[in-house]
């Protein structure tokens, strides 16, 4: 019993390794910040890009009065495939409504074409049992005549 005191006495007073253990401890977490960071990133960029499809979707909407549901979504579609964002990642729907909210005094009444996206960024790590996570945007496009 008196070897084993003394051995705990004397690594008690050994600071050798140290730095090794704190390193381990530290660089873990470090490592986690920046995959989560580059995780960030890379969903912040398919968002960015959704939103941009939407819009350029809804140009071709007002640019063009007759544009169909189908070519609205081809619009989108087509934008986020440039930057290689394609389906199931991201989906596209159109839909024609009526914008109109009753504050005039005629029977005036406009039509839009309301464009939703849907992307889903898969996680390559999952972070606390989170895999996926899906952003949603839409717009109202006017159809000037």
């Amino acid at each position: 019993m008196d070897g084993m005191r003394a051995r705990m006495r004397r690594l008690r007073g050994d600071r050798k390794g140290i730095a090794a253990v704190e390193f381990a401890f530290v660089s873990l977490m470090f490592i986690m910040l920046i995959l989560g960071s580059i995780e960030m990133v890379i969903m912040m960029q398919g968002y960015s890009v959704l939103q941009a499809s939407i819009a350029q979707a809804a140009r071709v909407v007002m640019t063009n009065p007759t544009t169909s549901q189908l070519q609205a979504m081809q619009a989108a579609e087509n934008h986020a495939a440039l930057s290689g964002y394609t389906s199931p990642k991201v989906v596209f729907t159109a839909k024609f409504m009526n914008c109109s909210d009753g504050s005039y005094t005629k029977p005036f009444v406009i039509q839009c074409t309301e464009i939703t996206g849907t992307y889903t960024h898969t996680f390559t790590l999952g972070f606390f049992g989170v895999t996926s996570i899906r952003l949603r945007d839409s717009t109202r496009a006017p159809q000037l005549e």
